[in-house]
């Protein structure tokens, strides 16, 4: 029950529409795929690079989701405003 309250924490959006998503701008993610190597990009470089749609390699388990996901202000995410 407490991991749904962080996360209702950092992007409130995902359980109510009308609230603004957040990023940490400082946090760095691992892209899957060959051409991105082991490099990591922060919400801004994806922006920049256009990797919006690219998976980012799970951590957690489960299934990656895509760095829109992780980064919903920078990429524009249509849920969040």
């Amino acid at each position: 029950m407490a991991r749904n309250r962080n996360q209702k924490k950092k992007c409130p959006s995902v359980c109510n529409k009308q609230c603004v998503c957040v990023e940490d701008p400082n946090k760095k993610y691992v892209l899957k795929g060959k051409k991105y190597g082991d490099k990591k990009f922060t919400c801004e470089k994806i922006k920049k690079q256009d990797l919006c749609n690219a998976k980012v390699k799970s951590t957690g388990g489960g299934k990656a989701k895509k760095a829109k996901t992780v980064c919903p202000v920078s990429c524009k995410c249509k849920d969040c405003k």
